[in-house]
């Protein structure tokens, strides 16, 4: 990340497309150096395009600030595909996947000088504390970002991006358990942006369109399974949970980036709403709970299959055999469990 102190502004380091090789952190004399339209990237791109050469250009992008993580997060799960159908590093991708990387090359290219203002306190500020907004959410990626806000005298406020990270999503897992690492991922995000913050007056909100991921973190009475305490534990941590809510998928900010089939050219870059926030982040907190875009988590009820969904992560009555696994003991060690799961001897 380069900072432009004449202008006050951030660019994320890109470096220029090429494909040949570097010699001492030199590319070598001769390598062609892409600079053209759309329709000349096809020709320039190689077409035995390798594993090794997309992951080169995916890790080149320094983007510590998350400033292009709906972009980003795209690539990542084209690479994931990459990665299935090649079995080297330096094996040919196939042809699907080649047509995809030169649009992912194309978005790249055009991240070139792409500038972004430094999140700093409005002229017109009412006052100096700092209202976040933390929200996460999970699809094919989870996409986490915190917002940083200030009142401004017109009683509107300030909105900008802080901070933003993406992880792929576990194929193999249910979107409610993705939904809880999401917001396990977004209450440690915050909590590195408040601990930054250390000597700031701020307050904080986090958020999560997931109605069982927040009951899971909020219940104190279901006996959670290890996978589901672990998270619901590590986010207690960090995290009050009367700051917990809920918010409306449509209008929950790190929707963007998290279904790689619906991320536009627009949803990057300095007026996007990834880093500019949504209108409704531009206004209270009260107001958006008026206009049921937000919902304090203590107040959400789970309703028909939630609660089916809710269950599979707690600990249910057991049969004998089971909690022993199979093995012979002694009748006097047995822990029989009565309905409620706790155990008595």
């Amino acid at each position: 990340m380069e900072w432009f102190s004449e202008i006050d502004c951030l660019s994320p380091k890109v470096p220029p497309l090429h494909f040949g090789q570097k010699n001492r952190g030199k590319l070598k004399v001769g390598t062609k150096v892409f600079d053209g339209q759309f329709e000349d990237l096809d020709k320039f791109v190689p077409n035995n395009l390798t594993r090794r050469q997309v992951t080169s250009k995916f890790s080149s992008l320094f983007d510590p600030m998350g400033k292009l993580i709906p972009a980003t997060s795209v690539m990542k799960v084209h690479l994931r595909k990459v990665v299935k159908d090649t079995w080297s590093w330096d094996d040919p991708i196939g042809y699907a996947n080649r047509q995809l990387w030169i649009k992912n090359f194309w978005r790249i290219y055009n991240f070139q000088g792409m500038m972004f203002k430094r999140a700093v306190i409005p002229e017109d500020a009412a006052d100096t504390k700092l209202h976040l907004i933390a929200a996460g959410d999970a699809a094919q990626v989870k996409i986490s970002g915190v917002w940083g806000r200030f009142l401004r005298k017109n009683g509107t406020y300030s909105c900008q991006l802080m901070l933003g990270r993406s992880l792929l999503g576990n194929e193999n897992s249910t979107i409610a358990k993705e939904e809880l690492e999401s917001i396990t991922v977004t209450s440690n995000l915050n909590w590195v942006v408040t601990n930054a913050m250390d000597g700031w007056d701020y307050d904080y909100i986090l958020l999560s369109d997931s109605v069982i991921a927040i009951c899971w973190v909020l219940s104190e009475d279901k006996r959670l399974s290890i996978f589901h305490r672990n998270r619901c534990n590590q986010v207690r941590m960090h995290t009050d949970v009367k700051k917990i809510m809920h918010v409306r998928s449509e209008y929950n900010p790190s929707d963007t980036g998290s279904r790689p089939d619906k991320v536009q050219d627009e949803d990057v870059g300095p007026d996007s709403a990834w880093e500019k926030g949504l209108p409704w982040m531009r206004e209270s907190i009260e107001k958006a709970i008026d206009n049921e875009i937000l919902k304090p988590g203590t107040e959400i009820k789970l309703v028909g299959s939630e609660e089916d969904d809710f269950d599979k992560g707690c600990i249910i009555e057991k049969d004998i055999d089971v909690i022993v696994k199979g093995h012979s003991v002694q009748e006097n060690r047995v822990y029989h469990w009565d309905k409620i799961g706790r155990a008595h001897v």
